[in-house]
């Protein structure tokens, strides 16, 4: 708990696969008895602050978009944290409400400059044949939609950075 930050649901899985080695390890022990005692750990660590999975959910969504990651590819992350859909689409909202423009457009500029694709790739190679195609399917395993990467593969260098600049990524 001290070095890293864990949802409800991760710190359940964990403790449990804690709690059914344990019982492997130790016959005599009452698997029952120990997630019992685990849900009593759990309910106060919640109440005490210790797992809070809206604070969890609002720095884990801040980071993946600062990283550039689609709606889409961050909802996927959250719900593998176990965090509730709704907490994902209310706090999405409301991060992204801080910042002007299309949050999916600033993060797929910056997912494109990461892999020095689209605007970030050299004059000489856009021309290979097959390249968009190539860097289209890139932007979709990405989570991105056909408009949002399409777009921001159009885009020219110095737009794309004023947009990425100007969001304060």
């Amino acid at each position: 708990m001290q070095r890293f930050a864990a949802s409800t649901a991760q710190f359940r899985r964990v403790m449990q696969r804690k709690i059914d080695k344990s019982c492997m390890a130790h016959p005599e022990q009452n698997r029952e008895e120990c997630l019992t005692l685990l849900n009593t750990l759990i309910e106060t660590f919640q109440r005490t602050g210790l797992l809070n999975d809206e604070i969890f959910a609002t720095g884990a969504i801040r980071s993946l978009r600062q990283r550039g990651l689609s709606t889409r590819a961050i909802e996927a992350k959250m719900a593998i944290k176990g965090i509730p859909a709704a907490l994902v689409k209310k706090t999405l909202e409301e991060i992204d409400s801080l910042k002007e423009g299309d949050p999916d457009l600033r993060a797929a500029l910056k997912y494109a400059r990461k892999r020095r694709i689209g605007p970030w790739l050299p004059e000489e190679k856009r021309e290979i044949e097959g390249i968009q195609d190539k860097h289209l399917a890139a932007m979709a395993r990405g989570g991105f939609d056909f408009e949002t990467a399409r777009k921001s593969l159009r885009m020219n260098k110095e737009e794309a950075e004023e947009i990425i600049v100007s969001s304060g990524w």
